[in-house]
Formats: structure tokens, sequence, C-alpha cells
């Protein structure tokens, strides 16, 4: 995972692990060596992207939680995610989005195909406020939940991005509630956010 801060990116960081996740390689370009510590993540496995935040990777596991670890492989951490996250039909995502932590999922455990929108308030009592909640149909036309994918949150705005996985790519204004088709899926297949 390569680490750095947008305002000195020839500073920076890139954590790897070993097959089991019990160890943590860090190189340091300011040292320009690699050090090996014991990781934090015992009985967790990490999953999707990760997100850098405020001198902090961030990655969801398999778990249903966030685990997190500095640049010096210091500070451990684990932050638990919303409770109904849980119930998701895929595993919730995370980014960032003017300075905070964000997850969202989509929920088609209800009557209706949802996609919730959460942030972290508070990272030492891992309190989350519900962002946003909106039907799956009111984004594409259409209840298609079995295929629809989170691709990204916009950094500085509340923008979320989603793919039906079988046509279309939307951006979606969780402020105005206005919704832009903005390519197909097949655009962003393989593509990974990009953070400036």
């Amino acid at each position: 995972y390569l680490c750095f801060d947008p305002a000195v990116p020839s500073s920076f960081v890139v954590l790897t692990h070993n097959w089991d996740f019990t160890e943590v390689a860090i190189y340091s370009s300011d040292t320009g060596r690699w050090t090996t510590v014991e990781s934090g993540w015992i009985d967790k496995t990490p999953i999707g992207l990760p997100v850098f935040l405020n001198g902090t990777l961030h990655l969801m596991t398999t778990e249903y939680s966030i685990v997190t670890v500095d640049t010096e492989g210091k500070v451990w951490g684990q932050i638990d995610i919303p409770g109904n996250m849980r119930d998701s039909s895929d595993y919730p995502f995370i980014g960032q989005s003017q300075g905070r932590l964000y997850a969202w999922c989509i929920n088609d455990n209800v009557d209706v195909c949802q996609l919730l929108v959460w942030a972290l308030e508070d990272y030492g009592g891992a309190k989350w406020a519900l962002k946003d909640t909106v039907n799956i149909s009111e984004l594409f036309g259409r209840d298609r939940y079995k295929y629809v994918e989170p691709l990204a949150i916009h950094p500085d705005c509340d923008l979320i991005f989603l793919t039906d996985r079988r046509g279309k790519a939307i951006s979606y204004d969780m402020d105005s509630k206005k919704v832009h088709v903005i390519g197909t899926y097949k655009t962003f297949v393989g593509a990974v956010p990009y953070v400036p």
C-alpha cells in the first residue's frame, strides 16, 4: 500500500504484509530503509482498496471492521462499522472525503434495495453519522441491486460514484440528489480511485 500526503508527495511510505498478515514491512522514503514489525491485525483479513487519511492507513476487513495502522507501524487500531452494514449484500466500501472517513454499502435486505452512506464523526468512540440513504431504483431507474457496485467518493464534496456492472456508471450528489451518467461500466473496469 502506497501512503503519502498529497501536499508532500515526494515523502511516502509503502506498507506490505506477508501472506497470513502476521508481519508488515514498511519502507520509508525519508530513511530509504525497510523495517519489519509484527502485525496488529491478528485474525483480521484486509480487503479492498486502502484509504490513507490523517497519517493512518485504513483497510476494510472480511470481518466487517476497519483496521488501521500509522506509517511507522507503531499504532494499530480497529474501527467497527455501523451495525446495519453487516446486513449488506457485499462488503462495505470505504473512502475519504473532506478530511473524514466514509463507509457505504448496498443493502438489499429490506423491502427496497438502498445505498447507505455513513461518515465517521468520532474516531475514539467509533461514532458514525448516517449521511445519506437512497433507493437504488432512484439512481439507476430500475432495481438492479444485484449488479450495483460502489466505485469511489469524491475527496472534496459529497459526490459518490457507482456502476450497475451491466451498463452505466453514474455520479450521485448526496446534497442536491442529482444523478448524472458519466460513462459505461466498461469504462471503469479495473479502475481505482485517484486521490489528488
